[in-house]
C-alpha cells in the first residue's frame, strides 16, 4: 500500500510541478504582451551547423534599424524565410525580440494536468485493490484458533 501511496503522490506532485511552470510561463509571456511594443519584422531563416535552423529577423524601433537579430530558437521550427510577423520589443533593451506562441504552456499544463490525473487514478485503483477483501481481524484470529473437529467413534 505505501507503494502505490508514494506513485500516487509522485504523479500529483510532478502534476502540480509542471501546472506551476505553466502559470509561471504565462505569467511572463502575457507580462511581455500587455508592457513591450508590438513591432513588424521580417523573417530570415539561417541554418546552423547540423541541420537545425534559426530564425533572425529584421526590424525597427524608435530610429534604429536591428538586422538579422536572433530570435528564440524554437520558433525558428515554424517560421518561413521572409514572412512578417510582430515581435515584442522591451523598450529598454530593444535589441532582444520576443514572440509568444503559448505552445511551451500549453504542454506544460497538459503534462502536469495528465500527472495530476493518473496520481489521483492511481490512488482509486489502490483503495479498491487494498480495500476489496477486507477481512475483520478478530474474525482471521478466531478462524485461525479454532481446532478441527473431533469424528465421533461409532
Amino acid at each position: 500500500m505505501n507503494k502505490e501511496i508514494s506513485k500516487k503522490k509522485i504523479f500529483i506532485v510532478v502534476g502540480a510541478f509542471f501546472v506551476l511552470l505553466a502559470l509561471v510561463l504565462l505569467t511572463i509571456d502575457l507580462y511581455r504582451v500587455i508592457r513591450y511594443d508590438h513591432v513588424d519584422a521580417t523573417v530570415s531563416i539561417v541554418r546552423n551547423s547540423g541541420n537545425s535552423k534559426q530564425a533572425m529577423v529584421t526590424y525597427s524601433h524608435g530610429d534604429f534599424l536591428y538586422l538579422d537579430v536572433k530570435l528564440s530558437g524554437y520558433n525558428a521550427i515554424t517560421m518561413r524565410d521572409g514572412k512578417s510577423m510582430k515581435v515584442l520589443i522591451n523598450p529598454k533593451k530593444p535589441d532582444k525580440p520576443y514572440t509568444t506562441s503559448f505552445i511551451i504552456e500549453g504542454l506544460a499544463f497538459a503534462c502536469g494536468f495528465f500527472g495530476i490525473f493518473v496520481g489521483f487514478k492511481t490512488g482509486e485503483e489502490t483503495k479498491s485493490e487494498t480495500y476489496g477483501n477486507k477481512v475483520n481481524i478478530a474474525q482471521r484470529q478466531q478462524v485461525s484458533n479454532k481446532k478441527p473437529a473431533k469424528k465421533k467413534k461409532k
